[in-house]
Protein backbone atom coordinates (compact mmCIF):
# COMPACT_ATOMS: atom_id res chain seq x y z
CA UNK A 1 0.00 0.00 0.00
CA UNK A 2 1.36 3.51 -1.16
CA UNK A 3 2.25 5.76 1.61
CA UNK A 4 2.03 9.29 1.90
CA UNK A 5 3.89 11.95 3.92
CA UNK A 6 2.75 15.82 4.25
CA UNK A 7 5.14 18.41 3.12
CA UNK A 8 4.79 20.61 6.26
CA UNK A 9 6.61 23.49 4.30
CA UNK A 10 3.29 23.85 1.99
CA UNK A 11 1.01 24.16 5.88
CA UNK A 12 2.71 26.98 7.32
CA UNK A 13 -0.56 29.47 6.62
CA UNK A 14 1.04 30.74 3.18
CA UNK A 15 -2.70 30.81 1.91
CA UNK A 16 -4.26 33.87 0.76
CA UNK A 17 -8.04 34.63 1.89
CA UNK A 18 -8.53 35.09 -1.57
CA UNK A 19 -7.73 31.53 -2.41
CA UNK A 20 -8.56 29.85 0.40
CA UNK A 21 -11.83 28.01 -0.80
CA UNK A 22 -9.89 26.58 -3.84
CA UNK A 23 -7.17 24.93 -1.97
CA UNK A 24 -9.63 23.36 0.69
CA UNK A 25 -10.95 21.97 -2.33
CA UNK A 26 -7.97 20.65 -4.00
CA UNK A 27 -6.84 18.99 -0.95
CA UNK A 28 -10.28 17.04 -0.53
CA UNK A 29 -10.00 16.39 -4.08
CA UNK A 30 -6.50 14.64 -3.52
CA UNK A 31 -7.67 13.47 -0.29
CA UNK A 32 -10.65 11.53 -2.40
CA UNK A 33 -8.07 10.15 -5.20
CA UNK A 34 -5.81 8.69 -2.80
CA UNK A 35 -8.77 7.04 -0.58
CA UNK A 36 -9.53 5.12 -4.07
CA UNK A 37 -5.94 4.23 -3.85
CA UNK A 38 -6.07 2.43 -0.42
CA UNK A 39 -4.47 5.29 1.08
CA UNK A 40 -6.26 6.25 4.19
CA UNK A 41 -3.74 8.35 6.04
CA UNK A 42 -1.30 11.40 5.62
CA UNK A 43 1.85 10.46 7.51
CA UNK A 44 2.97 13.86 9.83
CA UNK A 45 4.73 14.72 13.18
CA UNK A 46 2.48 17.88 13.41
CA UNK A 47 -0.60 17.99 15.15
CA UNK A 48 -3.73 19.40 13.57
CA UNK A 49 -3.77 22.84 15.12
CA UNK A 50 -0.15 23.18 13.92
CA UNK A 51 -1.35 22.58 10.16
CA UNK A 52 -2.36 25.32 9.04
CA UNK A 53 -3.96 26.80 5.60
CA UNK A 54 -3.73 30.47 6.57
CA UNK A 55 -2.10 32.06 9.68
CA UNK A 56 -5.62 32.15 10.99
CA UNK A 57 -6.81 28.73 9.98
CA UNK A 58 -5.34 25.30 11.02
CA UNK A 59 -6.96 22.38 10.02
CA UNK A 60 -8.26 21.88 14.04
CA UNK A 61 -10.35 25.05 13.26
CA UNK A 62 -11.67 23.53 9.99
CA UNK A 63 -12.95 20.40 11.05
CA UNK A 64 -14.08 21.60 14.21
CA UNK A 65 -16.11 24.73 13.52
CA UNK A 66 -18.65 25.45 11.25
CA UNK A 67 -17.42 27.45 8.45
CA UNK A 68 -18.40 27.75 4.47
CA UNK A 69 -15.14 26.39 3.22
CA UNK A 70 -16.20 23.04 4.17
CA UNK A 71 -19.63 20.89 4.61
CA UNK A 72 -19.80 17.78 6.75
CA UNK A 73 -18.20 15.12 4.11
CA UNK A 74 -15.04 17.52 3.44
CA UNK A 75 -15.00 17.55 6.97
CA UNK A 76 -14.77 13.63 7.32
CA UNK A 77 -12.39 13.45 4.58
CA UNK A 78 -9.82 15.71 6.24
CA UNK A 79 -10.52 14.20 9.95
CA UNK A 80 -9.60 10.77 8.63
CA UNK A 81 -6.49 11.58 6.94
CA UNK A 82 -5.07 14.06 9.79
CA UNK A 83 -6.24 12.33 12.79
CA UNK A 84 -3.35 11.18 14.24
CA UNK A 85 0.90 12.22 14.32
CA UNK A 86 2.81 10.16 13.51
CA UNK A 87 6.96 9.84 14.62
CA UNK A 88 8.23 10.39 11.49
CA UNK A 89 11.57 10.85 12.16
CA UNK A 90 12.39 7.42 12.61
CA UNK A 91 12.26 7.17 9.18
CA UNK A 92 15.33 9.48 8.45
CA UNK A 93 17.00 7.87 11.55
CA UNK A 94 16.95 4.46 9.73
CA UNK A 95 18.17 6.03 6.55
CA UNK A 96 21.12 7.28 8.41
CA UNK A 97 20.05 10.75 6.90
CA UNK A 98 20.68 13.90 9.25
CA UNK A 99 18.56 16.41 7.03
CA UNK A 100 17.10 17.30 3.78
CA UNK A 101 16.69 20.25 2.08
CA UNK A 102 14.16 22.35 -0.26
CA UNK A 103 15.82 25.85 -1.16
CA UNK A 104 17.78 25.75 1.94
CA UNK A 105 14.70 24.74 3.99
CA UNK A 106 14.36 21.48 6.20
CA UNK A 107 11.98 19.57 4.41
CA UNK A 108 11.54 16.41 6.56
CA UNK A 109 8.37 15.30 4.39
CA UNK A 110 9.80 15.03 1.33
CA UNK A 111 13.22 13.36 2.45
CA UNK A 112 10.62 11.32 3.88
CA UNK A 113 9.19 10.13 0.78
CA UNK A 114 12.01 10.88 -1.42
CA UNK A 115 13.62 8.00 -2.97
CA UNK A 116 16.76 8.38 -0.20
CA UNK A 117 14.38 6.92 2.00
CA UNK A 118 11.11 5.76 1.85
CA UNK A 119 10.56 6.02 -1.82
CA UNK A 120 6.90 7.25 -1.62
CA UNK A 121 4.55 10.40 -1.66
CA UNK A 122 4.31 13.79 -0.54
CA UNK A 123 1.08 15.59 0.11
CA UNK A 124 1.42 19.42 -0.73
CA UNK A 125 -0.99 22.28 0.03
CA UNK A 126 -1.99 24.09 -3.20
CA UNK A 127 -2.17 27.78 -3.84
CA UNK A 128 1.42 27.58 -1.60
CA UNK A 129 4.36 27.91 -3.78
CA UNK A 130 4.55 23.85 -3.54
CA UNK A 131 3.05 22.97 -7.06
CA UNK A 132 5.69 20.66 -8.67
CA UNK A 133 5.37 17.33 -9.41
CA UNK A 134 8.90 16.82 -8.59
CA UNK A 135 11.57 17.75 -5.84
CA UNK A 136 15.00 17.45 -5.92
CA UNK A 137 16.36 16.72 -2.17
CA UNK A 138 19.64 17.99 -1.15
CA UNK A 139 20.63 14.97 1.10
CA UNK A 140 23.09 14.74 4.32
CA UNK A 141 23.70 11.76 5.41
CA UNK A 142 26.17 8.96 7.33
CA UNK A 143 27.79 6.20 5.88
CA UNK A 144 28.18 2.99 7.84
CA UNK A 145 31.89 4.26 8.97
CA UNK A 146 30.29 7.86 10.35
CA UNK A 147 31.68 10.36 7.99
CA UNK A 148 29.16 12.66 6.46
CA UNK A 149 28.11 12.93 2.76
CA UNK A 150 26.32 14.63 0.41
CA UNK A 151 23.74 13.58 -2.17
CA UNK A 152 20.73 14.64 -4.26
CA UNK A 153 17.64 12.99 -3.90
CA UNK A 154 13.94 13.22 -5.79
CA UNK A 155 10.24 13.19 -4.08
CA UNK A 156 7.24 12.78 -5.76
CA UNK A 157 5.33 15.13 -5.15
CA UNK A 158 1.03 15.46 -5.07
CA UNK A 159 -0.69 19.31 -5.06
CA UNK A 160 -3.40 18.80 -7.57
CA UNK A 161 -5.64 16.02 -8.77
CA UNK A 162 -3.55 16.43 -12.15
CA UNK A 163 -0.44 14.72 -10.60
CA UNK A 164 -2.08 11.61 -9.92
CA UNK A 165 -2.55 11.05 -13.59
CA UNK A 166 1.85 12.15 -14.17
CA UNK A 167 2.43 9.73 -11.28
CA UNK A 168 0.31 7.33 -12.23
CA UNK A 169 2.80 3.86 -12.68
CA UNK A 170 3.75 4.39 -9.22
CA UNK A 171 0.01 5.04 -7.77
CA UNK A 172 -2.04 3.33 -10.11
CA UNK A 173 -6.13 2.66 -9.07
CA UNK A 174 -6.59 -0.81 -8.05
CA UNK A 175 -8.71 -3.47 -10.27
CA UNK A 176 -12.54 -2.34 -10.77
CA UNK A 177 -14.31 -4.55 -8.40
CA UNK A 178 -17.52 -5.16 -10.38
CA UNK A 179 -20.76 -6.82 -8.49
CA UNK A 180 -22.56 -9.67 -10.14
CA UNK A 181 -25.13 -9.63 -7.85
CA UNK A 182 -28.06 -6.85 -7.54
CA UNK A 183 -27.96 -7.67 -3.57
CA UNK A 184 -24.35 -6.74 -3.29
CA UNK A 185 -24.17 -3.76 -5.64
CA UNK A 186 -27.33 -2.23 -3.53
CA UNK A 187 -24.97 -2.42 -0.28
CA UNK A 188 -22.23 -0.88 -2.17
CA UNK A 189 -24.27 1.76 -3.53
CA UNK A 190 -23.27 4.36 -1.31
CA UNK A 191 -19.30 4.16 -1.39
CA UNK A 192 -19.68 3.43 -5.08
CA UNK A 193 -22.14 6.55 -6.42
CA UNK A 194 -21.83 9.12 -3.57
CA UNK A 195 -23.58 11.80 -5.84
CA UNK A 196 -27.12 9.64 -6.21
CA UNK A 197 -29.84 9.46 -3.87
CA UNK A 198 -31.98 6.24 -4.63
CA UNK A 199 -35.71 5.53 -3.92
CA UNK A 200 -37.09 2.72 -2.06
CA UNK A 201 -38.09 0.84 -5.25
CA UNK A 202 -34.94 0.88 -7.04
CA UNK A 203 -33.46 -0.30 -4.39
CA UNK A 204 -35.99 -2.80 -4.19
CA UNK A 205 -35.29 -3.77 -7.64
CA UNK A 206 -31.53 -4.16 -7.38
CA UNK A 207 -31.95 -6.44 -3.86
CA UNK A 208 -33.75 -9.06 -6.32
CA UNK A 209 -31.63 -9.01 -9.52
CA UNK A 210 -29.85 -11.97 -9.82
CA UNK A 211 -28.19 -11.84 -12.99
CA UNK A 212 -25.33 -11.18 -13.19
CA UNK A 213 -25.20 -9.70 -16.58
CA UNK A 214 -28.03 -7.24 -15.83
CA UNK A 215 -26.15 -6.58 -12.74
CA UNK A 216 -22.96 -5.46 -14.47
CA UNK A 217 -25.00 -3.14 -16.75
CA UNK A 218 -26.98 -1.35 -14.27
CA UNK A 219 -23.80 -0.63 -12.79
CA UNK A 220 -22.29 0.94 -15.97
CA UNK A 221 -25.01 3.34 -16.53
CA UNK A 222 -25.09 4.11 -12.61
CA UNK A 223 -21.32 4.85 -13.08
CA UNK A 224 -21.66 6.78 -15.96
CA UNK A 225 -24.62 9.17 -13.87
CA UNK A 226 -22.44 9.32 -11.11
CA UNK A 227 -19.53 11.17 -13.44
CA UNK A 228 -22.86 13.76 -14.74
CA UNK A 229 -23.73 14.05 -11.37
CA UNK A 230 -20.30 15.38 -9.95
CA UNK A 231 -20.17 18.44 -12.33
CA UNK A 232 -24.13 18.53 -12.62
CA UNK A 233 -24.11 21.71 -10.33
CA UNK A 234 -28.05 22.93 -10.56
CA UNK A 235 -28.16 22.48 -14.23
CA UNK A 236 -31.02 21.20 -15.95
CA UNK A 237 -29.91 17.60 -18.33
CA UNK A 238 -28.95 18.00 -21.26
CA UNK A 239 -28.36 15.18 -23.74
CA UNK A 240 -24.68 16.15 -24.18
CA UNK A 241 -23.93 15.53 -20.34
CA UNK A 242 -23.81 11.81 -21.62
CA UNK A 243 -21.91 8.96 -22.63
CA UNK A 244 -24.66 7.28 -23.91
CA UNK A 245 -28.48 7.93 -25.41
CA UNK A 246 -29.95 9.92 -22.61
CA UNK A 247 -33.50 11.29 -22.97
CA UNK A 248 -36.71 12.52 -21.38
CA UNK A 249 -39.74 10.65 -22.22
CA UNK A 250 -41.80 11.93 -25.16
CA UNK A 251 -44.86 14.15 -24.45
CA UNK A 252 -47.57 11.25 -24.16
CA UNK A 253 -45.42 9.07 -21.71
CA UNK A 254 -44.25 11.79 -19.78
CA UNK A 255 -47.79 12.20 -18.36
CA UNK A 256 -47.61 8.51 -16.78
CA UNK A 257 -48.45 8.65 -12.83
CA UNK A 258 -45.54 6.07 -12.77
CA UNK A 259 -42.98 8.33 -13.50
CA UNK A 260 -43.63 10.71 -10.22
CA UNK A 261 -41.66 9.08 -7.58
CA UNK A 262 -40.98 9.33 -3.95
CA UNK A 263 -37.95 9.48 -2.07
CA UNK A 264 -36.70 8.83 1.08
CA UNK A 265 -36.87 12.69 2.35
CA UNK A 266 -40.99 12.36 1.54
CA UNK A 267 -40.34 14.38 -2.12
CA UNK A 268 -41.89 13.05 -4.68
CA UNK A 269 -40.03 14.14 -8.06
CA UNK A 270 -40.57 13.24 -11.56
CA UNK A 271 -38.02 10.78 -13.22
CA UNK A 272 -38.72 11.29 -16.91
CA UNK A 273 -35.07 11.38 -17.91
CA UNK A 274 -33.66 8.27 -18.09
CA UNK A 275 -30.88 5.97 -19.60
CA UNK A 276 -31.54 2.64 -20.94
CA UNK A 277 -29.80 -0.89 -20.86
CA UNK A 278 -29.59 -4.28 -22.18
CA UNK A 279 -30.21 -7.42 -21.85
CA UNK A 280 -33.95 -6.47 -22.50
CA UNK A 281 -35.31 -2.92 -22.34
CA UNK A 282 -33.68 -2.18 -19.32
CA UNK A 283 -34.32 1.68 -17.78
CA UNK A 284 -32.82 3.74 -14.93
CA UNK A 285 -35.22 6.60 -14.36
CA UNK A 286 -33.63 10.13 -12.73
CA UNK A 287 -33.95 13.27 -12.00
CA UNK A 288 -32.80 16.41 -10.12
CA UNK A 289 -35.41 18.09 -9.26
CA UNK A 290 -35.73 19.65 -5.87
CA UNK A 291 -32.74 18.64 -4.80
CA UNK A 292 -29.49 19.80 -3.56
CA UNK A 293 -26.48 20.62 -5.86
CA UNK A 294 -24.57 17.62 -7.66
CA UNK A 295 -26.87 15.47 -6.79
CA UNK A 296 -29.36 13.13 -9.09
CA UNK A 297 -32.16 10.92 -7.94
CA UNK A 298 -32.23 7.18 -9.79
CA UNK A 299 -36.33 6.98 -8.93
CA UNK A 300 -36.42 3.73 -11.25
CA UNK A 301 -34.21 0.53 -12.21
CA UNK A 302 -36.05 -1.97 -14.29
CA UNK A 303 -37.91 -2.92 -17.51
CA UNK A 304 -39.44 -0.79 -20.07
CA UNK A 305 -42.58 1.44 -17.42
CA UNK A 306 -45.80 0.35 -19.08
CA UNK A 307 -48.78 2.33 -18.24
Amino acid sequence: MPQVFLNELSCQGYVSSDNIESSISELVACLKELKKRNVSCVYTHLRLDEIKITQTLNINRLVSSRTTYIDDDMRNIVLGFFSVSYPIQMHIDDAMVIGGYVNNKNALGLTIASDAVKKEFALSFSNTGWDNDLYQINITRLNEQGDTLQSTATARNITCTDHFDIHKNYLPLPPEIVPNNGKILSIMLPELFPNLVFSSLANKYLKGCTSGETVRQIYTKLKELQDVAINLGMRSFDPDMFKSLASPESETRDRMAELDIQFNDGIVRHCSWHLRYTPGAGRIHFSNDKGKENTIYVGYIGEKINP
